[in-house]
């Protein structure tokens, strides 16, 4: 139940930032909009590495993946209309599902290395 909570503002925080992201791209375009978002994913992410054993779920952790999240929401839209734009209309469910298939392969990838450096880590988590 607690990790679900935690959880939370991640989710909220990405629907927040899609949906920002529409009408902000729809204003101001996709390359500002997309250079601010990963600007602040960059701030997201640094926040999070400050955190250790001790850190506070609430006042330490939670604030940098929100932020994180908001951001990646952001850049998710931008990201997407960067991938769909200037292609012709009858090009765009390909390049949709393209899209859709980097961001799985780079998923499958993430995953990948995570787990091969748990398999050579000895039992008490140390190299």
């Amino acid at each position: 139940m607690k990790t679900g909570l935690v959880f939370l503002p991640v989710a909220v925080a990405i629907t927040l930032g899609a949906h920002a992201a529409s009408h902000l791209v729809a204003r101001l375009g996709w390359r500002p909009v997309g250079a601010v978002a990963f600007a602040l994913t960059a701030v997201g992410a640094a926040l999070l590495t400050r955190l250790d054993a001790d850190s506070g779920v609430w006042t330490e952790l939670v604030p940098g993946f929100a932020l994180l999240s908001l951001a990646l929401g952001t850049a998710f839209v931008c990201a997407t209309t960067a991938a769909m734009n200037g292609l012709p209309h009858q090009d765009m469910g390909v390049g949709s599902r393209s899209q859709e298939s980097v961001h799985e392969v780079e998923l499958a990838r993430s995953c990948d290395g995570r787990l091969a450096g748990l398999r050579h880590r000895g039992p008490t988590g140390l190299t």
